[in-house]
């Protein structure tokens, strides 16, 4: 592991290793001012396993709006969206669970690449 700090900028970078251990890294950092004095600080890194990085079902939390339908017709929901409002990974799939048993007389179904749910 490397740790350097721009003299200028006062920015630090910390280059880790395949043998880097998972943790916390405190870097001590000594700011010099113009008239010599000095003040301490730090800044605290925390190494994380690749294995470990968030998947794409850590950062996402689709939901769906509520729609409502007359009997004897249909309705389709707009797709889900995360609660922050952003749209779901493009390239994200959907699908009903097989257990899933809509109401007799409904049938359910939902778009693969849109998440939009038609009930009929």
């Amino acid at each position: 592991t490397t740790v350097s700090v721009d003299k200028t900028t006062g920015k630090v970078t910390v280059k880790t290793s395949d043998g880097t251990p998972v943790g916390e890294i405190k870097v001590p950092v000594t700011v010099t001012y113009p008239d010599k004095t000095t003040d301490s600080t730090s800044v605290t890194v925390t190494v994380k396993d690749a294995a470990t990085q968030p998947s794409d079902a850590d950062e996402n939390d689709p939901s769906y709006e509520g729609v409502s339908v007359t009997k004897g017709e249909s309705v389709t929901s707009e797709s889900p969206k995360n609660s922050d409002g952003s749209e779901v990974p493009s390239g994200s799939e959907f699908s009903i669970p097989a257990d899933f048993k809509a109401p007799e007389g409904t049938t359910v179904s939902v778009d693969k690449t849109t998440g939009k749910v038609t009930v009929k």
